[in-house]
């Protein structure tokens, strides 16, 4: 591979997959449980003043070449940009995010739809926080379980969809969607207000997020948790020193220009 050449084998290797390609729902869910495992949700070039490029070229650069996660746009676009170049039939959405205080936010996070034969599949490997770690079938009310978390998407009047994600025995709302077409001026806008805005989360504290097997590990600020298993351990990041150490050892990144 020379350059920055996108190159299709160069992103599985990423994400370490190494199942079939085939469009099924078999591959998409390989996919997205590699994709999510291994490519950490982060915002740390958006904390850096950085340029947050949408285009396949640049992402590429980001997560294969320089092994970076991304927020949610990189992060699904170039999620989409895989599934497509495999011949699936994906559409990108926007949802709005739910905070525990049920507050409905603007429509700032994507997520995509991949129809496989006559079957739809909700795909979101941006979400960050409680999010998917696997495709879920679009059905109404069906519960889904993956690995240690539990997900169901219903139905509201108002609002569309609502993904769900159970918490201490209580489903709590992740955020909300409908199926209205969008258009790429529709993801500059809610890129540039989640990555320049001072009202966004995203610019006034670090975050670094991935699940596993047995939870998620997630790095908010200078607090480093890990939940495993229903138990959760915290820890506080001293300096900056530690704080690189912890990016490294548990998500597998390093962050320099």
């Amino acid at each position: 591979m020379a350059g920055n050449e996108l190159n299709l084998e160069a992103c599985l290797h990423r994400i370490k997959y190494s199942g079939k390609i085939d469009v099924s729902a078999d591959t998409l869910q390989g996919l997205h449980i590699c994709y999510t495992t291994n490519v950490p949700f982060e915002n740390l070039d958006i904390i850096r003043g950085k340029e947050i490029l949408l285009d396949n070229k640049s992402l590429f650069k980001k997560i294969v070449l320089r092994k970076r996660g991304g927020c949610c746009f990189e992060m699904n676009f170039f999620f989409e940009f895989i599934l497509k170049s495999l011949g699936f039939k994906v559409r990108s959405l926007l949802g709005r995010p739910i905070t525990d205080n049920e507050q409905v936010n603007a429509k700032i996070h994507q997520l995509l739809l991949v129809e496989i034969g006559d079957k739809n599949w909700l795909a979101d490997v941006g979400f960050g926080g409680n999010g998917l770690i696997a495709p879920i079938p679009f059905e109404e009310g069906i519960v889904q379980n993956q690995f240690t978390e539990t997900f169901r998407l219903t139905r509201d009047e108002k609002f569309g969809y609502i993904l769900q994600h159970k918490r201490l025995e209580e489903y709590r709302s992740l955020y909300s969607f409908t199926l209205e077409e969008t258009y790429p001026s529709d993801y500059l806008v809610a890129n540039y207000f989640c990555s320049k805005s001072p009202y966004s989360i995203f610019t006034r504290k670090k975050i670094c997020t991935k699940p596993t097997p047995e939870g998620r590990i997630t790095l908010m600020g200078k607090e480093l948790k890990i939940r495993q298993n229903g138990e959760v351990t915290k820890t506080v990041i001293e300096d900056d020193k530690e704080y690189d150490r912890v990016l490294k050892d548990y998500f597998d990144l390093t962050v320099n220009d």
